[in-house]
């Protein structure tokens, strides 16, 4: 995800862009790769290039289909792309 971060264009746009997230690059464990993360929220959500977004929400509700609300609220406490919201609930 670190290398298609740096080379999607919608992800760079999140460094310049005026909203309430906090852009900073950081780790999410010792041996992981750097990546572009919003951390308003005191945890570090990655910001999903959208050829992961897929992948990302099938991890997350695969794990125990959940609703839609639900799917909703687990992605958007992990991860960050913009119109999320929508693009899960439908």
């Amino acid at each position: 995800m670190a290398a298609v971060q740096t080379s999607s264009a919608e992800v760079q746009a999140y460094n310049t862009a005026l909203t309430n997230l906090q852009i900073t690059i950081t780790k999410l464990n010792d041996q992981g790769p750097e990546l572009l993360c919003d951390i308003s929220t005191g945890r570090a959500r990655p910001i999903v290039p959208p050829d992961f977004r897929r992948s990302v929400f099938e991890a997350v509700h695969d794990l125990s289909h959940p609703g839609v609300k639900a799917t909703v609220k687990l992605v958007s406490e992990k991860f960050v792309w913009h119109g999320l919201r929508r693009q899960v609930s439908t």
